[in-house]
This record gives C-alpha cells, structure tokens and sequence, in this order.
C-alpha cells in the first residue's frame, strides 16, 4: 500500500520559551493559525476524508472554532485540536510544536508520572520505575492512576494518538513508548501520584512521587546502552534467528552483526 507522509507544524505568531509564563493567544491569532492549518490539511492531505465524510470534518471544524472565542495558550489549542488530527485516522500525519518534531513532551517537562508501563490488552503492567526511590515490581498490573481506570485512561488518550485506521497494537505501540507524555499533555501532571496495583491477588495503593523529562532520557539512554537494536543468532543448523529492538539506530549495525553472526558458522549459509 502506498504510504503518504504529512507533516505540520504549529506556526503560532509567537513562541513562549520553556519555562516561561505560556504566552496567550488572541481569538484574531488563534482563527488565524487554524485556517492556515485547515486549509493545510484540506489542500494537501490524500485521504482526508477515508475515515470521515467531509461534512462530519467540517462540523468538527466548526465546534473547534467556536471555541476560539477567548485567549488561549499554545498548549491549549493544541489539546484542542489534536482529537480532530487523530480523527483522521492516519499514523502518517504528524503535527506538533515548532521545532519539536515528534516530542510527545514538548509542553511538560516536570512533575511525570514516574513509571514506565507496558500495555496490552486493555491492560497495563510495570516495566520500570524512573523514580531512584519508590518503585513497584516489573510485570505488577496498574489498575487505576489518581482514580482513573487502566481502561479508561487507554480510551482517553487514544483520542489524541494519530495511528493508521483502527490498529489497536499501534495505539498500544505508542502508549508503550510514550505514555508518560501523554499522560502529561492531555490529561495532567502532579507533585505525586495514587496508583492502584494488584498484588497476591489483592488491590493495593501507593502514592509515588513526579520525576523530570531529565531524569526519563538518563534511563532510557542507559537502557540503550544495553540493549542492541538488532542481534542475529543461530541457535542450532540450519535456523537464524533475528531480534529487532528497534528499526532507529540500527543501520550502523547491521553489517557488524552480519559478519559476527556468520563467522561463527562459516561452512552453514542454508539460512542465508
């Protein structure tokens, strides 16, 4: 199938710096930005209209504007806007702040929900704890977080997520990979939080305390340090087995792993 790649960027009139008191947007700013996007999204996006009729769009359009009636900040008209992008129902359209491709924390930095989780079934399970002190146990189940339910928090943020059609292991991908800033920017952040887990079979609560972007990239950038993006091992004649990590960073290591893999069976190229 063809892939099409859209991209846009939030071309506000002007741009608060991080940390900064968020600067707010006139009604005349605001509608002026939003026609540039929508004629954006009108004029050059292929399939605008496979997964809505364009009266459906423009109905969502006009609700969108009629909000439009008060100063805003960016991150406001962001959360605003971002359903009516994931509407459109494709991974291929990206749309973000200025300069911050693909940031999914690019309007919070502090006060994160400190643990990284797994997703799948309409469930979430404990990868790791970012905080240095408090932690629960990898592959302990979350139930709730400051009173909302796995389920539900899964159903509200896939509101905002831009994947292909209806692929649920793609929503799963993204909250896998970037639950933390979602969680941020669409519903909240705070000083602590209440996560309700099961453990021996019995609900439980803990309050943890909010960790910083800063300390979430030190993690994960030792993690990667670990971990290869691609391995290649033959675990008996005749049988190659590829473990892909992830897809980025991993052109730099292919021919390395090829040849580390090959040399030790030099006389087998049956799996070749």
């Amino acid at each position: 199938m063809k892939k099409y790649f859209v991209s846009f960027l939030m071309m506000l009139t002007a741009v608060c710096a991080l940390g900064q008191q968020p600067v707010l947007f006139t009604p005349g700013q605001l509608l002026e930005d939003h026609g540039i996007l929508v004629r954006a999204l009108k004029e050059l996006h292929p399939g605008l209209y496979r997964y809505m009729s364009k009266e459906e769009f423009n109905a969502l359009d006009r609700q969108i504007m009629a909000k439009l009636n008060k100063p805003m900040t960016e991150e406001a008209y962001y959360q605003l806007m971002m359903p009516l992008i994931a509407k459109l129902k494709c991974g291929h359209t990206k749309w973000h702040r200025k300069d911050r491709p693909d940031d999914r924390y690019a309007f919070q930095q502090e006060n994160l929900f400190p643990l990284k989780l797994y997703f799948r079934d309409n469930r979430a399970f404990v990868l790791k704890s970012y905080h240095p002190e408090d932690s629960l146990p990898g592959a302990t189940e979350i139930v709730s977080i400051n009173g909302k339910k796995v389920p539900d928090l899964i159903r509200e943020l896939h509101r905002f997520i831009t994947i292909d059609g209806n692929v649920q292991s793609a929503l799963y991908s993204e909250l896998n990979q970037s639950f933390n800033g979602y969680y941020a920017t669409f519903i909240g952040t705070a000083p602590m939080y209440t996560v309700e887990f099961i453990q021996g079979g019995r609900k439980r609560q803990i309050r943890l305390g909010k960790v910083s972007l800063a300390l979430i990239r030190a993690a994960e950038e030792k993690d990667k340090q670990h971990r290869q993006a691609m391995e290649l091992t033959m675990p008996r004649a005749g049988v190659a087995v590829l473990r892909i990590d992830r897809f980025y960073t991993i052109y730099r290591q292919r021919v390395s792993c090829h040849q580390k893999c090959w040399s030790k069976n030099p006389g087998d190229r049956s799996s070749q």
